[in-house]
């Protein structure tokens, strides 16, 4: 007969050096030892030992300029582990190379990661585009349709701050800032509206593309699906068969009925 989750015995080392992995998690960028340890719940002198023995198993990582923390190499193998376990990434992943041939452009398969949307998987056509996107490319918050479609359906927790940075980083005056911030949400606006984010010619002159978030049984966002091609024979209308083939693939694959309105 199997233990309960609360008659067995565990390490209450290991359980007490989760809860800071757990604090590190839930912040989009590298934190302080001594903001760690209050979101944990425990003195800053308790917790260093457990981030100094997480650094040397790179399950956290330290700049060494600001002394701060953030999730390392090990959490993220771990974490990338995990999702192409979970059912619904195995159902996209077996659809993938259907979907690719119904497009007949790129795919690409991004998750959440430490520093912001990741792609993680990647199915090109026989004549790839000519641009920076591999697996481990970090995809913009603010100028790409992925990372538009994880700033609709994430956490504002877990976004807000990237996209304060990243707006911050693209326009150097606060009325520069403003005028793109204004319009970054009417595009954030038109992505809930679809359920899909898009791209043309922006920030690739000639390439567009569309994104579509997939859902797990709990309805929190899995990963976002990106097909991308060449603007010149790259469909990106919202009622075009591109679009409709994303949506039916991201609906099918979602663990729940997924919210890809308009389409």
């Amino acid at each position: 007969m199997l233990e309960s989750s609360d008659d067995r015995k565990g390490i209450q080392s290991i359980e007490v050096g989760g809860q800071l992995l757990r604090a590190l998690s839930r912040h989009a960028g590298p934190m302080l030892l001594r903001d760690i340890a209050h979101e944990a719940g425990m003195a800053p002198a308790k917790a260093h030992p457990y981030l100094v023995s997480f650094c040397k198993i790179r399950l956290t990582e330290q700049d060494p300029g600001t002394g701060r923390y953030q999730l390392g190499a090990l959490a993220l193998r771990l974490g990338l582990a995990g999702l192409t376990q979970s059912v619904v990434f195995s159902r996209a992943e077996v659809a993938l190379s259907d979907l690719k041939q119904r497009v007949q452009h790129t795919v690409a398969f991004a998750v959440w990661g430490q520093l912001s949307p990741t792609i993680v998987r990647m199915s090109e056509v026989d004549f790839p585009l000519e641009i920076n996107l591999r697996v481990g490319s970090v995809m913009s918050m603010v100028s790409t349709a992925t990372g538009r479609v994880f700033a609709t359906y994430m956490p504002r927790t877990s976004t807000d701050r990237l996209i304060e940075l990243e707006l911050r980083r693209m326009a150097s005056t606060v009325s520069d800032r403003a005028r793109l911030k204004t319009r970054y949400m009417k595009e954030l606006a038109e992505t809930r509206e679809r359920g899909m984010g898009r791209a043309l010619s922006d920030p690739i002159p000639d390439v567009n593309a569309l994104a579509a978030p997939v859902f797990d049984e709990d309805r929190s966002l899995e990963l976002v699906v990106l097909v991308v091609g060449s603007a010149e024979n790259f469909d990106a209308s919202w009622s075009g068969s591109i679009a409709q083939s994303l949506a039916a693939f991201c609906s099918a694959t979602s663990g729940s009925t997924s919210k890809l309105a308009g389409l």
